[in-house]
């Protein structure tokens, strides 16, 4: 005789499952048949600010969670293994699991500095940051930034930036590190962990 069971998951997803009397059986969830039981919907409710992100408990959270955060007009994910990324809830435990940024949105988004420097950070991700001074800028890449972190960076003044790393490897074409002038553009891009490729209007 046919067994038929319901069970809802710490994820509020309802399983469905059907056990045959030769073993046989499916599992339903969230309405779409698998037959491993795994939700292929990863997709959570909509968040406004990226400390409400943060503040969603970790024991919560399943792998490749996904929720669009309004105020960064972009999706995240979860990476429950990952080691590094653009934020971890705030009752991370071991040191693994953030959330990272999904890249690639349509809309553009600045961070206009005016200053003689300024240090890149996780928000930065996906950005295009703009540097405008009639002085020397230095702009500091630090650790931390996350295993899919991108941002273009434009000399908006005269005042020429040069790109530094703070525990980081920073790799370009023939080690130039700097923007080469006036409405210069480089891009930033994460290759491993801690090390980037600065590529561009770049003069030694």
């Amino acid at each position: 005789m046919a067994d038929l069971s319901f069970t809802l998951t710490p994820q509020y997803v309802i399983n469905i499952t059907h056990e045959m009397g030769n073993g046989a059986g499916f599992t339903i969830v969230a309405g779409i048949a698998t037959n491993d039981g795994a939700s292929k919907d990863h997709y959570g409710d909509p968040l406004a600010t990226t400390t409400e992100l943060t503040a969603l408990l970790e024991a919560n959270l399943f792998d490749k969670e996904r929720r669009f955060v309004e105020n960064e007009t972009s999706d995240f994910f979860y990476d429950s293994a990952a080691v590094s990324g653009d934020f971890a809830p705030d009752d991370q435990t071991g040191g693994t699991g953030f959330w990272l940024k999904i890249v690639g949105s349509s809309n553009t988004t600045f961070n206009p500095q005016v200053g003689t420097s300024y240090t890149l950070v996780a928000n930065d991700n996906d950005k295009v940051v703009t540097l405008d001074n009639s002085s020397a800028i230095i702009l500091t890449v630090p650790t931390g930034l996350g295993l899919q972190y991108r941002v273009t960076l434009i000399q908006l003044g005269t005042g020429q930036v040069t790109v530094t790393a703070d525990g980081t490897t920073l790799n370009s074409l023939l080690g130039f590190i700097k923007i080469a002038g006036q409405n210069g553009v480089a891009g930033l891009l994460v290759t491993a962990t801690n090390t980037f490729t600065l590529a561009g209007d770049l003069v030694a």
